[in-house]
Parts: C-alpha cells; structure tokens; sequence
C-alpha cells in the first residue's frame, strides 16, 4: 500500500458546486488538495472508482449532471465526461473485474449504467419516485448462483441495489455491457430509504445487504444457501443517512444526524451496537 490515499468530498453539502480532492498521507504533513469546479451545479455525491482501474471520480449535481473526472498526473484532475440532463441522483462504480462501469438512479425512477466504452443501457426499476441509493456488491464465481439459465451468462456475475424515496429495495443480477438485468429481490418498507450499502465479500458464501431509512431503522439482509432471508432490523436514534462496511463486512457503521453507530457482527445474526 502507499504512503497516500485519495480523499472527495463536496465541501458543502447543500451549497457548494465544487469538489475538494485531497492526498491523505500516513504522516502528519500538510494535506495537498484540488478543487473540482462543477459549474453552477450544487455537488450532492461523489464515487471513486477502484483503484486498479486508476484515479477516477463521479460527481452528482442537484441539477442532475453526472460527471466523471480523471487524476491525468498527481493532483492533477481533468474532467473526462460529463453527462448532462441525466437527472443524476447517486452513483456507484462496479467491481473492477467490469472495468470502468458507473451506476446511476437518477429522478425519474430508473437507473442508467455506462461503461468505458460509452455503451449506455437504462435500467427500468419500476420504481415510481426517485432511486435514492445505488450499491453495487462483490463480483460472485457463477456456481454460487442458482439459475437456471446460467449457462447462457459469463463465469461471473454482480449484484447491483437499487432503493427508492418509496421506500422499495430491489436487487438485480448484472452479468456485464449488453446483458439484460435480472431482477432477484424485491422488499418494501414504510419510509423512504436514504443509502443501501453492499457489504464486502472477501470469499464469504453468504452476501449481506444493508439499508437505512427515515423511519430510523437499519435493515439488513443475508443471503446464503441460494435464497435471501428476512431482514435484520437495527432501530437508531435518528434516521441514518451514510452506510459504510468493514473491509472483512463484519462492522457496519451508520451516520446520522450528529451521531454516528457501530454495528458488529458478534454471532451470527447478532448485531452489537459498539458503545
């Protein structure tokens, strides 16, 4: 690992219309930044691809723009692609194993995936309200997938999370440019969701799924043995608004309104708030 690690963020959440880029090194040595001009567009998010592709960055705009950056020397950025009227809501990169591939809900309920090549295919979700939250999971061998029709897919295949301000949570099966997604799950719940979040599988059999909603609930679903089981419901103080995973998708943590919860994993199925 190097001696630096890429940092983004809108500067202001609600205002700004640039992102700040920074070098965080190991030692105590003054950050290095860039400033990411969005335009008159307020950035609302931001998703680094993985690193193996490179230094790549999306950006979502609160007028709906999606852009996509490139770090072209250190601490250099130029602006790759900018995809105007998308109506860009959120985003997220796929597993580097399908390359530069960027997932984005956008506000009229779909869900638009483009690869490095430009090849755009627009997801129809059903949803009837904005998709709040896009995750994408860890790419699975294929033997791990009971289908009947694998035969016809690659050796790989990903999943891919929708959630909506409906308060629906879907899950597609995403085997790469050109295929036609597969919807294999589908819950409701009573509020709209805020995020939903893949955990990392570092060659687990079982994948989890977490999401939080404005009821301030957490939800998280296990899927093991070819099925996916009833959710687990964590209740917060406040609604959680960010969901971030371990590397080993053992802890959970959830940020919420000046607070932020921990969630291990200590048995299976029990999930311990860390005080």
């Amino acid at each position: 690992m190097g001696s630096e690690w890429p940092l983004a963020a809108p500067k202001d959440l609600s205002q700004s219309t640039v992102v700040l880029a920074l070098r965080v090194r190991r030692r105590l040595q003054p950050l290095k930044g860039r400033v990411l001009a969005c335009g008159r567009d307020a950035a609302c998010k931001v998703a680094w691809a993985h690193p193996r592709l490179g230094s790549f960055l999306a950006t979502c705009g609160q007028e709906g723009n999606l852009t996509v950056w490139r770090e072209s020397r250190t601490n250099e950025w130029e602006k790759l692609k900018e995809f105007k009227e998308r109506k860009a809501t959120c985003c997220s990169w796929a597993p580097h194993e399908y390359g530069l591939t960027l997932a984005a809900g956008t506000s009229d309920g779909n869900v638009t995936i483009i690869t490095k090549n430009e090849f755009e295919a627009v997801l129809q979700t059903g949803y009837s309200s904005v998709v709040t939250a896009v995750s994408w999971g860890s790419a699975t061998p294929f033997d791990l997938l009971d289908c009947p029709s694998k035969e016809v897919y690659k050796a790989q295949f990903v999943r891919l999370a929708t959630a909506g301000s409906n308060g629906n949570v879907k899950v597609w099966i995403y085997t790469g440019p050109k295929e036609q997604l597969k919807e294999e799950a589908t819950w409701s719940t009573s509020s709209p969701i805020n995020d939903v979040a893949f955990a990392n599988n570092p060659g687990f059999s079982c994948t989890l799924l977490a999401c939080c909603s404005a009821d301030s609930t957490v939800r998280i679903w296990k899927h093991a043995n070819n099925a996916w089981r009833e959710p687990i419901v964590l209740k917060l103080k406040s609604p959680g608004q960010k969901l971030c995973w371990s590397l080993l998708g053992n802890t959970l943590t959830v940020s919420a309104d000046n607070a932020v919860y921990i969630y291990e994993e200590k048995d299976i199925d029990y999930w311990q708030l860390i005080e």
